[in-house]
């Protein structure tokens, strides 16, 4: 990982680590889906000592000591209940929405809890995204707003916690962190 890509998820992690910490127990079972270049899975198993499965659409290769499952579509190759907890971290958003709910129900299936982690829709996220898109592969731009977030995960018969997450002024873009309990 190159120095800007490190300085970036540190900046990241800064930001959600303190909402994070008030919901992932230490100790627990976790499935990372979406977990891209696998540093944020790599923080919560070393800062939680959690245990933790990183799955994604293609093999990231990696230095870290992450149980890696690479996954194709929604369905998970997991047993149900196998997780305290699946983590969504800034992926929702790259899934087409039409798909959303097939994915959080999978997410339910293997896991207990979920936590979400999304961008607030706006400007300046939509202006990153494109960007990015345009260097990476592309991917499906579908924010929703928090009430939506909520809504859906309530129709998934969740109770949700919201932390809005206290960014830096110099920080972008603004999230906030939904812990989707006992579906």
């Amino acid at each position: 990982m190159n120095k800007l890509t490190k300085f970036k998820h540190d900046l990241r992690w800064s930001v959600i680590y303190p909402s994070l910490k008030k919901v992932l127990k230490p100790k627990s079972k976790v499935i990372d889906i979406g977990a891209g270049d696998m540093y944020f899975s790599h923080l919560i198993q070393k800062t939680f000592d959690c245990q933790v499965v990183a799955t994604e659409i293609v093999d990231n290769k990696s230095d870290y000591n992450i149980i890696k499952a690479v996954v194709k579509g929604t369905k998970l190759p997991f047993p149900d209940n196998s997780f305290d907890y699946a983590i969504f971290s800034e992926v929702l958003h790259h899934i087409p929405k039409e798909e959303q709910v097939a994915s959080l129900e999978e997410a339910k299936r293997v896991a207990r809890n979920l936590i979400i982690i999304e961008d607030k829709p706006g400007l300046i996220t939509s202006v990153i995204d494109v960007i990015t898109n345009k260097l990476e592969t592309p991917k499906p731009l579908a924010f929703r707003k928090s009430k939506d977030w909520i809504e859906m995960l309530s129709r998934l018969n969740f109770a949700v916690d919201t932390f809005y997450l206290q960014i830096p002024f110099y920080y972008p873009v603004k999230h906030f962190l939904f812990l989707a309990r006992g579906g």
